[in-house]
């Protein structure tokens, strides 16, 4: 990002959680000079409509991801209106029938995807067994619809009776660990942290909570280091994010500094991983509240003096 388009910012994330360059367009020029390789390396495959497909798939389910940071439901209808508008002819398999819905064999499984959410989602209260209902979909691969089941399954879960915290936990990580690079989302990672910090029974072991307490918080501010480069939606959402995730990395470090307490990590190593994460994530972020509090208030305080006076009579 150049200085020009820095300087029309109304607020930035400090230095510290951030570089100006853009590095996602960086990445993505280098591997654009490879674009072909994957095709030209499967060969006759490589003429296949069925793979030209799911990688055409595969760079929606990207950009989707990338477009819509903490806005995972938004997948819904660009997947849907995909389904629509394709006009991929049915290829089907010697070994394979015809769907009864007519539609190509991705695509019916698709459909059943989307009408078992809505189904599950008119019930008042849900089971792990309903919940496995949706699970189910989880393999094999697709990409305009696994890496958004897992916060499908979340959203579900919170009308769950008898909830399994491992399982619940299992579908977090996976939405986190296993997105693109591109992702800026901030919520998720926060309430992971403290779904973590609530759950012990979630983990295997004092020592797997802390590992998974220490990767989601230098997760976290990948994500805000992701974000520094895109200019916020409002103040009022900005504010938000940081709010959480001020709160879900200090009450991280409570939980670490028992863990650690207990032996799980030696203590001198523990305090220089925290002075580390309070000095890149929790002190930028306190700094970057600030610059946005001010812009917030001022905007605020201009809007409402705005609507308080008085109008000019209308000429008739």
């Amino acid at each position: 990002m150049n200085v020009a388009a820095r300087s029309t910012w109304p607020f930035r994330l400090p230095n510290e959680v951030m570089r100006w360059e853009n590095k996602q367009q960086q990445v993505q020029t280098e591997l654009a000079k490879h674009s072909r390789f994957l095709l030209a390396w499967c060969g006759d495959e490589g003429q296949n409509a069925d793979v030209a497909a799911r990688l055409s798939e595969w760079e929606l389910s990207r950009a989707i991801i990338r477009r819509h940071q903490d806005e995972f439901w938004a997948y819904r209808k660009q997947v849907k209106e995909h389904m629509t508008g394709s006009t991929r002819a049915m290829i089907q398999q010697v070994s394979h029938t015809k769907t009864e819905s007519g539609l190509h064999p991705d695509d019916d499984r698709r459909l059943r995807y989307f009408r078992t959410i809505g189904e599950l989602a008119k019930q008042a209260s849900l089971t792990e067994a309903d919940l496995d209902r949706l699970r189910r979909f989880e393999s094999p691969f697709d990409p305009l619809i696994t890496p958004f089941l897992h916060q499908e399954v979340l959203e579900l879960a919170s009308r769950c009776s008898g909830r399994d915290p491992a399982a619940e936990l299992r579908h977090r990580l996976a939405a986190i660990y296993f997105s693109t690079a591109a992702d800026r989302s901030i919520r998720n990672v926060a309430d992971a942290l403290q779904f973590a910090n609530s759950t012990p029974s979630a983990f295997a072991n004092k020592a797997e909570q802390f590992d998974h307490l220490n990767a989601l918080l230098q997760m976290l501010l990948a994500r805000w280091s992701a974000r520094g480069e895109f200019r916020p939606t409002s103040s009022r959402v900005a504010l938000n994010d940081i709010e959480r995730s001020i709160a879900a990395a200090e009450n991280s470090f409570t939980t670490l500094d028992s863990l650690a307490a207990e032996g799980i990590m030696p203590t001198a190593e523990w305090a220089a991983r925290k002075q580390l994460l309070e000095r890149r994530l929790v002190r930028p972020l306190r700094t970057y509240r600030s610059q946005v509090l001010q812009y917030h208030v001022k905007n605020q305080r201009t809007k409402e003096a705005t609507e308080s006076m008085p109008r000019d009579n209308a000429i008739e």
